[in-house]
């Protein structure tokens, strides 16, 4: 296999997994979205996304959970559709 063959493989499958991942965070709410893109993308602390939702540390734990494994689930489940 050539380099070119490989990298053309390797985008292709980098695009794939793209969409699959914002067809899956299109199934969440809007805010769970934002809690996600937040946490992963900006890279905001559990500390300061529990403050600026004047929510205790330990409750944003347990919403991530929650998100997270919604976020898993609706992956799961397009990954037996595909």
């Amino acid at each position: 296999e050539s380099a070119a063959t490989v990298q053309s493989t390797m985008l292709s499958n980098l695009r794939f997994v793209q969409e699959r991942i914002q067809r899956t965070l299109q199934t969440l709410s809007g805010d769970d979205q934002e809690l996600l893109q937040e946490k992963y993308l900006d890279g905001r602390s559990v500390r300061e996304l529990a403050k600026s939702r004047n929510i205790s540390f330990k409750s944003m734990e347990s919403r991530l959970y929650r998100v997270r494994k919604a976020f898993m689930k609706a992956y799961v489940r397009y990954e037996t559709t595909d």
